[in-house]
C-alpha cells in the first residue's frame, strides 16, 4: 500500500528518556506500534502489514523481511531523516530487557581501546607514569594488547633506570623480571626473610668476615690463626691461608685478587687470593690489629696499642700518620663510605660525618658490646642508607640512618657475634661457636625455598 511520509521541517529531536514522558507506566509503551507509524509517518491509509510500501523522500519501495535485505534496504535510504524515523519506531517498540541488550551493544561498539589503538611508542610512553603495581596487577589483565604493552622490556627499562635497583645485575634475563625481583628482594630485607646457610670448617671461634663484591667470595679468620676462603653456592672451602701467629681479627678485600688481614700479632699481611702467597707484610703496631679499611692505595688500621689509628700506603709499606683516640679506649670497628664514618663504642654506635667530624646519629639497642659494624650509604645529601651491626648478645641489628630506628633484629647463632659483612642480597655472620652463618635474602632462592644450610 502507498504512503505519504511526513517530512519533518528540521531534524529530529533527539527522543527523551522514558523516565521524562509523563503518565508513563514503568514496563509498558507509552504509544502502540500503530500509533507510532501514524505519529511519525502519517499514513493516509491504515498499515497493510509488514510488508508496506514507504514514500521517503521519493523513494518508493517495499519494505522487506529478510535481515540482509532489510539492512541493504534501510543503508540504501538517501536522508538521514529518513533512518532516524525507522531507527526511533523500533527502540520505541523495545521491551525492557531488549532494550537493555540493546544498550550493551552501543556501549560495546562505542568502546574505544586508546592504549591499543594508539602507536606502540606513544602508549608506552603513557604507561611509563603509573606505578608499577598497577602496570603488574591490573592493566595486565585488560586484554590481551595490554598485557603485551605492559610486558614490553623498554616499558621495564625505563622504570628500572627510574628506580633504585639493589638486586646484582649479572646474568639479567629481561628488566620486567629484574624489577619484580628487586621489589621482592625490598620486602624480604623488611619483613626478614631469608634462607640461612652454615659454613662449617673453622676449629676455633671465627672472629672476623668479609664479602668480595665481585664474585661474592667469603673470607673468615679466626683463632685458629687461620685465613679461609668459602664459595656461597657450594658451601665449600676453596683455599686456607696460613702464616698468622695469633688469631686474625680482621680482613679487607682489595680488588679482586688482594686481601688484607689483621691478627693479635701486630701484623697486617696481604695476601694474593688466586695463589695463596702473603705478597706484603707490615709489622709496625704493638697490639693487636682489630680493624682495617682500604681506600684505594691507602690502608686505614685500628689498634689495641695507645688506641691509635695506622694510615697505612699499600704500594710502598710506608706509614703515612698515625691518630690516637682520646678517650683512650681500643679502637674495635671503623666504616667509611660517602664521607660518613660508623664506630664501635661499647654498646654503642655512632655515626659520624668526615665534613667537620660532626656526630650525626648515635645507635642504641644491643645489650652487650657492639663487636663489629658495616655501612652502606644510599643518598649522603639526605643522610639515607643503614648501618648493620652485631654484638656480643647473639643478635645481628640493622638500623636506619636517617630516624636512628632498629628495622630488624636477627637471632640464630649459639654463641657471641664477632664479624659481620653484606652486600645487596646476603649477610654473612660469624660467632664463637665456630659457625659462618650465610642470611641469603635473594627473591628466587625464597621463591625456590630450599633450605641450604
Amino acid at each position: 500500500q502507498a504512503w505519504t511520509p511526513h517530512v519533518p521541517s528540521s531534524r529530529i529531536p533527539f527522543p527523551k528518556k522514558r523516565h521524562m514522558i509523563q503518565g508513563e507506566v514503568p514496563g509498558t509503551h507509552p504509544l502502540s506500534s500503530e500509533q507510532l507509524c501514524s505519529t511519525i509517518l502519517k499514513p493516509t491509509q491504515p498499515p497493510g502489514g509488514l510488508n508496506s510500501t514507504l514514500s521517503l523522500g521519493g523513494l518508493n519501495s517495499t519494505i522487506p523481511l529478510g535481515g540482509p535485505q532489510f539492512l541493504k534496504w534501510f543503508s540504501n535510504l538517501t536522508e538521514d531523516w529518513q533512518q532516524q524515523e525507522i531507527l526511533q519506531i523500533l527502540v520505541w517498540n523495545l521491551d525492557p530487557k531488549e532494550l537493555h541488550y540493546f544498550t550493551a551493544l552501543l556501549k560495546r561498539h562505542q568502546h574505544r581501546d586508546f592504549i591499543a589503538d594508539l602507536p606502540e611508542g606513544v602508549s608506552l610512553h603513557v604507561l611509563e607514569y603509573l606505578p608499577a603495581k598497577e602496570l603488574l596487577r591490573s592493566c595486565c589483565r585488560v586484554s590481551t594488547k595490554w598485557q603485551k604493552r605492559c610486558s614490553n622490556e623498554k616499558l621495564w627499562e625505563v622504570k628500572c633506570q627510574r628506580n633504585r635497583i639493589d638486586l646484582p645485575m649479572q646474568g639479567m634475563l629481561s628488566w620486567r623480571r629484574t624489577f619484580v625481583d628487586d621489589l621482592k628482594l625490598k620486602r624480604n630485607w623488611k619483613f626478614k626473610r631469608c634462607i640461612v646457610q652454615c659454613l662449617c670448617g673453622h676449629t676455633g671461634r671465627v672472629l672476623c668476615v668479609r664479602i668480595r663484591e665481585e664474585d661474592g667470595v667469603i673470607a673468615t679468620g679466626g683463632s685458629d690463626r687461620t685465613v679461609r676462603l668459602w664459595n656461597v653456592s657450594t658451601g665449600e672451602c676453596t683455599g686456607i691461608l696460613n702464616g698468622h701467629l695469633k688469631p686474625v681479627w680482621c680482613l679487607c678485600f682489595l680488588g679482586k685478587n688482594l686481601l688484607v688481614s689483621g691478627s693479635g700479632d701486630s701484623s697486617l699481611k696481604v695476601w694474593n687470593t688466586s695463589t695463596g702467597v702473603c705478597g706484603r707484610h707490615l709489622q709496625v703496631h704493638k697490639g693487636p690489629v682489630w680493624t682495617a679499611l682500604i681506600k684505594k692505595d691507602v690502608l686505614i688500621s685500628g689498634s689495641h696499642d695507645h688506641s691509635t689509628v695506622g694510615v697505612w700506603q699499600l704500594s710502598s709499606g710506608l706509614c703515612l700518620k698515625r691518630l690516637k683516640h682520646a678517650n683512650g679506649h681500643p679502637v674495635v670497628a671503623l666504616q667509611w663510605q660517602e664521607g660518613f664514618i660508623a664506630s664501635c663504642s661499647g654498646s654503642t654506635i655512632t655515626l659520624w660525618s668526615v665534613n667537620g667530624w660532626k656526630k650525626v646519629m648515635e645507635f642504641q639497642g644491643h645489650e652487650d658490646r657492639v663487636e663489629c659494624v658495616q655501612l652502606r650509604v644510599r643518598n649522603a645529601t639526605n643522610s639515607a642508607g643503614i648501618v648493620l651491626s652485631c654484638s656480643r648478645d647473639k643478635t645481628i641489628k640493622y638500623w636506619d640512618i636517617h630516624s636512628g630506628r632498629c628495622l630488624q633484629t636477627l637471632s640464630g647463632h649459639a654463641g657471641a657475634v664477632n664479624g659481620i659483612d653484606w652486600n645487596e642480597v646476603v649477610i654473612a655472620s660469624v660467632s664463637d661457636d665456630s659457625n659462618v652463618q650465610i642470611w641469603d635474602f635473594h627473591p628466587c632462592h625464597n621463591r625456590i625455598g630450599v633450605a641450604l644450610s
